[in-house]
């Protein structure tokens, strides 16, 4: 297969199989099963939500406007890095993984009621409620762990760490 172009209003949903050269979204992804590969541009507009397990082993760029959702059925791993410019969110009982990391942008929201696991470069906001397995390499922004949530990893930090959990 190769490459998605997902246009203003228009939907895309795999429930398996790949997309081998990449998506640019403007309008709904549904990921609900296997590989969508190359690089990934949810922009403006776009929603892009995780339902299943789906991996990707590209960059995947969430523009400011743009929503990455893992619901509570949703284990998405990415190969390449994370950078968000709009919404990241992912549903108790989902996970994101990303081991290239994710670079969170002023202006970046990431909301973690699951599991996250990646390496963290923090410019915007990041909220913590679930379980959260990040080495933080740089934080300019604000990351808040809240009560009863669990933060694996190590701060570099000249930003605000907000620790109410372990």
């Amino acid at each position: 297969a190769g490459g998605v172009t997902n246009n203003v209003g228009a939907s895309f949903t795999q429930t398996g199989g790949s997309v081998a050269t990449g998506l640019t979204n403007a309008g709904t992804v549904n990921a609900n099963g296997g590989a969508l590969n190359g690089a990934i541009a949810n922009n403006a507009g776009g929603s892009f939500t995780a339902g299943g397990t789906v991996t990707s082993n590209g960059t995947f760029n969430n523009a400011n406007g743009a929503t990455l959702a893992v619901t509570a059925s949703g284990n998405y791993a990415i190969g390449g890095l994370l950078t968000n410019s709009g919404s990241v969110t992912v549903a108790q009982g989902g996970s994101l993984t990303a081991p290239a990391g994710i670079h969170n942008n002023a202006g970046g929201v990431i909301t973690n009621n699951g599991t996250v696991t990646d390496a963290l470069d923090n410019a915007g906001l990041v909220t913590n409620n679930g379980t959260y397995n990040a080495n933080v390499t740089a934080n300019t922004g604000t990351i808040n762990n809240s009560a009863g949530a669990i933060w694996n990893g190590n701060f570099n930090t000249a930003g605000i760490v907000n620790n109410d959990g372990t």
